[in-house]
């Protein structure tokens, strides 16, 4: 495992921990959303092993490292693929960023339970699923986690969540609703975030994009390290 791909994925299973989960048959599993069964080692023959015996609800999403292996026969008659992402991870020392003067990257207060429901209503409508709030509480209030909305002439128009493990800064949940589309506000919450990064001295950012997201992060200077799986019960 390269040390790109050990920062990434140790900054998003940190985060899952503080989310929430309890372990059961070797593995972790989410206790609410975002509804993540894993292994630590997101190792595929492990987890797929400890899931032999194991049923899991049609919301629970298993996550695995993609490797060279082709995965059982048997567990391909059980699990569906819910597409993979990408794990990405951006050098913040070696890159310059453009400034956006025409918008705001606003944190959200842990004491706001206005701006904490501001910010779920709007990741869960740019997402198309619903965040549990109670989840978005509970991190509020932890260091190593903001929660930023970006702004736009008064108006909040995307969503972006952070964690910082060791120089390396996370970046989670950017959502732009569909009203909001189109208008460069993912850019523009990215540049407000590697800036932000910069100036706190981090060296590192990474996070795990899906197709759709994928080439803006590739415009920006990221470089793709690695592929996660995702499978749900059939």
């Amino acid at each position: 495992m390269t040390l790109d791909v050990s920062h990434n994925i140790q900054n998003m299973l940190s985060l899952w921990h503080l989310y929430g989960a309890h372990s059961k048959e070797k593995l972790w599993h989410s206790t609410s959303w975002p509804h993540r069964v894993w292994h630590d080692s997101l190792e595929p023959g492990v987890t797929i092993a400890a899931l032999a015996h194991t049923s899991l609800a049609k919301e629970q999403k298993v996550v695995m490292l993609k490797d060279q292996r082709q995965l059982p026969p048997a567990w391909l008659a059980r699990y569906q693929t819910d597409g993979g992402l990408q794990l990405m991870n951006i050098d913040l020392t070696t890159s310059t960023f453009a400034r956006c003067d025409k918008t705001q990257l606003v944190p959200v207060s842990s004491e706001s339970i206005s701006q904490i429901n501001e910010f779920s209503a709007l990741c869960s409508k740019g997402f198309g699923y619903e965040i549990d709030t109670a989840v978005l509480e509970t991190v509020a209030k932890i260091n190593s986690v903001k929660l930023m909305l970006l702004a736009a002439d008064g108006n909040s128009v995307a969503t972006a969540l952070l964690h910082e493990t060791e120089r390396v800064l996370g970046i989670y949940q950017i959502a732009v609703p569909g009203e909001h589309r189109g208008k460069g506000y993912a850019t523009s919450i990215m540049l407000h975030i590697l800036n932000y990064a910069q100036q706190k001295g981090v060296k590192h950012a990474c996070l795990q994009a899906s197709e759709m997201g994928q080439n803006l992060y590739l415009k920006l200077g990221f470089n793709v390290c690695g592929q996660l799986l995702i499978y749900q019960p059939k």
